[in-house]
């Protein structure tokens, strides 16, 4: 099977491709809330949301985009400057952000493919500084570097919504009808900053930091939670099978589920299988790990568990 037409035309591209350094601007925007609206939504409707508002940034909000890439639930933006031009990019690039800010929740309302309710929360990951162009021709074929990673980990930060900066930016390049708008702290960044605080620039009335950006970032000290229930059991739930961890604060990030039960291919030993769809909660003093019980319980089915085999969940974490 040869390959196809995309991947020849790309490997066509990368024999004559070139890197040159550029100062950029990158930004990263992601959208929140779209793994859950993904659960929600069939996938003509997801695929024609993410189409229409990839438009919509690009159009309306982005148009001096020298590059844009999608990242699955989002968009990674380049916009190059030279030191004549630097004042005038971060003004039109951070603007733009808080403009798409304002309008996001209302961004597709007036577009008729879009009956439906979508996601109402954006966030931005900002960085500047040289990074690499891989180019061939007149086509740009991909950026890389310390900078996108940069942006990336910052987009992560910028919850429930609004924009976060590396330090590195300056706050005299941000625009200066825009610099009361921003706070600055300094957190620490996984893989980047773990040990020795950054700092960073967040927009105040959006951004609300979580304490494990505060704190260094120590190894992991890893804890296990386990129980066992019967798909049967799973069944007769109306919503949710909920279990208590035993800390007050648990890494959202590193919480990974596993399903042990009997294996069907090989009599006497088990299969161990991980299981993503959880939701982690905290009220208070009390946090706790939340699966859809009827969800579960057709996961389970589907793998040929029977009703009253025993099923342990095991829950491996991260206290904070």
């Amino acid at each position: 099977m040869g390959l196809s037409r995309s991947v020849e035309k790309l490997r066509c591209a990368l024999e004559n491709a070139q890197g040159i350094s550029e100062f950029v601007i990158v930004v990263v925007c992601d959208v929140r809330g779209f793994s859950d609206f993904s659960t929600l939504h069939e996938s003509p409707d997801i695929a024609m949301y993410i189409k229409r508002l990839y438009l919509q940034l690009l159009t309306k909000y982005f148009p001096t985009a020298k590059f844009a890439k999608p990242t699955g639930d989002g968009l990674l933006l380049i916009f190059p400057y030279t030191e004549d031009s630097l004042q005038v990019v971060a003004k039109q690039v951070i603007g733009a952000c808080f403009k798409c800010l304002r309008d996001f929740p209302t961004i597709c309302e007036a577009d008729p493919m879009i009956n439906f309710q979508p996601p109402q929360r954006v966030g931005f990951g900002i960085s500047r500084g040289p990074a690499c162009c891989l180019f061939s021709g007149r086509d740009i074929l991909d950026y890389s570097g310390h900078l996108l990673n940069l942006a990336s980990r910052l987009k992560d930060l910028a919850r429930p919504s609004g924009i976060l900066i590396d330090g590195h930016f300056l706050k005299q390049v941000i625009p200066q009808n825009l610099r009361d708008r921003f706070d600055q702290t300094d957190i620490y960044i996984r893989s980047l900053a773990e040990e020795t605080a950054t700092s960073v620039f967040f927009s105040k009335e959006h951004v609300q930091l979580p304490e494990s950006a505060k704190t260094p970032i120590k190894s992991p000290n890893w804890k296990t939670l386990t129980a066992t229930i019967t798909r049967k059991a799973l069944g007769t739930m109306s919503g949710t099978y909920s279990l208590n961890f035993k800390h007050r604060q648990v890494s959202k990030e590193k919480i990974g589920v596993t399903l042990v039960y009997p294996s069907r291919k090989l009599e006497g030993y088990t299969t161990m299988q991980d299981y993503g769809a959880f939701k982690y909660e905290r009220v208070g003093t009390t946090s706790w790990i939340r699966f859809d019980a009827k969800a579960l319980a057709a996961f389970l089915k589907e793998r040929a568990v029977k009703l009253n085999e025993a099923i342990t969940v095991k829950i491996q974490y991260v206290a904070l």
